[in-house]
């Protein structure tokens, strides 16, 4: 009975990876679509990504005695995800109108992020791949798992750091008197 499972996972395996580029084009059209804001929303989600950073950070600092430079690497990658974030919502478009306050968010950062981990799941199966063959390089395979602890602390600043940069730009939207012509 296993063995007739073997197959169906990597058929299922093979379908999921065929899939990928599909779901990156969708997610980044759909991107820019214009959302409604609502404070509720903006906050839950704010509020509930800030726990990510401290468990990237943790988990950086307790793999440290077997992944070299894993938190310095984690603590960059949140401070990088943390700028793209912020240019982010800068560059994010805002308008005010009859149904409340819209907001358009640049999806090219999205899109960069995407494809960044995108090509870590490539390198990962072929390295893997690769030691399937033979024996794996030491040091590409350090590598490998130090890059994970930025790339982790990339996604997770970048999250909170956008999360909680919108809710902010909306509040002080929301603040301002602005007369609807309409």
């Amino acid at each position: 009975m296993p063995l007739l499972l073997l197959p169906l996972a990597v058929l299922l395996l093979l379908v999921v990876a065929a899939a990928s580029p599909l779901v990156l084009w969708r997610r980044h059209r759909t991107g820019r679509a214009w959302r409604t804001a609502r404070g509720w929303h903006l906050s839950l989600m704010a509020w509930t990504l800030l726990p990510a950073i401290p468990m990237v950070l943790v988990g950086a600092w307790l793999a440290q005695r077997w992944v070299p430079h894993a938190g310095t690497w984690a603590l960059c990658g949140i401070v990088i995800g943390s700028v793209l974030a912020w240019v982010r919502v800068a560059t994010m478009k805002v308008e005010r109108g009859m149904d409340g306050i819209r907001y358009a968010p640049d999806p090219w950062v999205p899109l960069g992020l995407a494809l960044l981990v995108a090509g870590k799941l490539v390198w990962v199966v072929w390295a893997a791949w690769q030691g399937w063959r033979g024996a794996p390089p030491v040091d590409a395979w350090w590598a490998s798992r130090v890059v994970f602890f930025g790339l982790g602390g990339l996604l997770s600043g970048h999250a909170v750091a956008h999360a909680w940069g919108v809710r902010w730009r909306l509040s002080g939207v929301r603040r301002r008197r602005v007369r609807v012509v309409g």
